[in-house]
């Protein structure tokens, strides 16, 4: 699997591979981008602008990248959820036949999955997001990672 890193917009507006340093896009004005090096091979993320939790996990489920965000609101480290799926961190709050559902619409019908979930913080406090969660795929339609969004729901008055 590629390596991921993030990366970010430079003075000049260009972004550039952060293992090799070669130019990847210039004058980029969007919020999010993902662009794999075709000399190094390394996936750069960036992030910049995004204010919901973003997700970047192996084909297992492992969490291979988190975003600030991510880290703000579970209260968990970069640090401490790599190698770790989210579900032992702060999911696991749903039946075991959700789960069975995500992973045959993202692994079995490789389709994006979405909706509503109570997760928990490090701290123990439950909070409710919208998930989705979207296959990412290779040039054979293997799939290569898995990308996971969650919008924090307000809370009802």
């Amino acid at each position: 699997m590629s390596e991921i890193k993030e990366t970010k917009k430079l003075p000049d507006n260009s972004i550039r591979c952060v293992s090799c340093d070669k130019l990847l896009a210039k004058d980029f004005f969007g919020g999010s981008l993902e662009i794999k090096c075709n000399r190094c091979g390394t996936i750069n993320v960036i992030f910049e602008q995004v204010t919901d939790q973003v997700m970047i996990t192996d084909p297992e489920g492992k969490i291979v990248y988190i975003n600030k965000v991510t880290e703000k609101e579970t209260g968990f480290t970069t640090k401490e959820v790599i190698g770790k799926k989210p579900s032992d961190l702060w999911g696991n709050q749903m039946p075991p036949e959700f789960y069975k559902q995500m992973w045959r619409a993202i692994k079995g019908e490789k389709k994006s999955f979405q909706t509503v979930l109570s997760n928990k913080r490090k701290d123990g406090k439950f909070y409710e997001v919208k998930l989705v969660i979207s296959p990412i795929f290779d040039t054979n339609g293997a799939i290569l990672f898995y990308v996971g969004t969650e919008s924090k729901l307000k809370k009802k008055e």
